[in-house]
């Protein structure tokens, strides 16, 4: 299962790279930075999350935005010279969104399940973080907005909440493989 994601995922970062490199190229002659663009991405984020459940098409409109800017800040780091700030912020802003995400579904909703694949997604990124970001991890946040945009929000959690599971079992796989004497 995870060649099959890390290749679909380098897939998505070759295309994305492809389609983004001469816009990147641009920012960065412009003077944008990838930690604006990040900013940018945080922005168009949290303010799609605002919409949600409550006027669709801005959702769709502003959830969209923020997908096309963290790809775009990734290009731009690769285009400029990355950072270990731009790492962690662009790590930390993405995480954000999808408990942002979770915690709207879950209050609006009244679903408890998505407070619990809320806190099975914590668990497995507080574990990644604290490997040094080593151990093994997924992540959902584009999948939570694909679901949310197709209007399925339980089926967003429940996948959130199944892949966090798995993530934690693979990190409790990777741990004691590192560690065997």
């Amino acid at each position: 299962m995870e060649q099959y994601i890390h290749r679909w995922t380098k897939l998505v970062q070759k295309l994305r790279t492809k389609y983004l490199n001469p816009v990147g190229k641009i920012c960065v002659k412009i003077g944008l930075s990838a930690n604006f663009m990040t900013a940018i991405s945080l922005f168009f984020g949290v303010v799609a999350v605002y919409y949600l459940f409550s006027d669709h098409r801005m959702f769709l409109i502003l959830g969209l935005l923020h997908l096309i800017a963290d790809g775009l800040d990734g290009v731009i780091a690769r285009v400029s010279k990355e950072t270990i700030f731009g790492k962690y912020f662009d790590y930390f802003t993405d995480r954000l969104i999808m408990v942002l995400i979770l915690l709207k579904v879950g209050i609006v909703l009244g679903e408890l399940y998505a407070f619990v694949a809320l806190s099975v997604a914590v668990l497995a990124q507080i574990v990644h973080i604290w490997s040094k970001m080593q151990s093994p991890i997924l992540f959902t946040r584009t999948w939570l907005l694909f679901f949310m945009a197709v209007q399925l929000p339980i089926v967003g959690y429940l996948v959130t909440g199944v892949v966090a599971v798995y993530v934690l079992a693979r990190q409790l796989q990777w741990f004691v493989e590192k560690h065997k004497v």
